[in-house]
Order: C-alpha cells, then structure tokens, then sequence
C-alpha cells in the first residue's frame, strides 16, 4: 500500500507538472503559431515590423512545403519566388511582392514600417488562399 501511494504521488507530480507547461504556454502566447525552436507560441503583436515581413514569406514557404513545393536549400529567395510563380500565376505578383519584402527585411539595414508589414500580411493572405484552391482540388 505504501509503494502505491509513492507510485500515486509521483503520477501527481508528473500530471501537474505537465499541466503547468501547458497553461504557462497558453497564458504566455495565445492563441498563434507556434516557435518551433521553443515550442512557444508566437504573438504577432509583439513582433516588430521587420519581423511580420519575415513572418509571412517564413509562413509562405512553410505552407507551400506542406503543399508539395518545398524550397530547396540552395535556392534563393528570388529562385524560389519563380517556382512558387510556376505553379501558382494567379498570385504571381503577390509572390514577388512579399519575396522583395523578405529580401529587404532580412538583408537591408533601413526601416521596415507598418505599412509594409501590412501588405506582407496581404500578399500572405492570398498566397495562403491560392494554395488552398490549388491544391484541395488534387
């Protein structure tokens, strides 16, 4: 009886200990996408303009890959951009858009503004759409 109460108090600890995370997660980030070097979820609020832009061409590339059109590692931003380009024309420019806005966020040194961010988010939404038409129907 002794040894199960040990056994009954350890699962205890290990289930709060758990639930703990889990509710420190939620309260730090909400609701999100999540770092995936942290496990943290990401709070687009607290990014900086620079770092929407890059945001939303990582997000991009990340749902392309899902999508069957992974970036390969020795394409650049603009290689990639072209055959992104390929299989999706109707967003072609929304494509170049936000590849021109990554290169500049991730390789100048002058201000990224709101605005900017917030055509990135623009050009991000009708990729994001234009994948889904795309690819539901494969």
């Amino acid at each position: 009886l002794a040894n199960f109460w040990l056994w009954l108090r350890g699962v205890n600890r290990s289930v709060s200990a758990t639930l703990g995370v889990g509710v420190r997660r939620f309260r730090a980030g909400g609701v999100g996408n999540t770092d995936k070097s942290t496990g943290r979820f990401i709070s687009l609020r607290r990014l900086s303009p620079r770092q929407k832009v890059l945001f939303y061409y990582l997000e991009m590339v990340r749902r392309s890959s899902e999508r069957g059109l992974p970036r390969k590692p020795y394409q650049t931003p603009n290689e990639y951009a072209q055959t992104l380009e390929q299989h999706l024309p109707v967003v072609d420019h929304e494509v170049n858009s936000i590849t021109r806005y990554f290169n500049e966020a991730r390789y100048s040194r002058h201000a990224i503004t709101t605005q900017h961010a917030g055509q990135a988010q623009q050009f991000w939404q009708r990729i994001r759409n234009a994948l889904h038409k795309v690819f539901q129907h494969r």
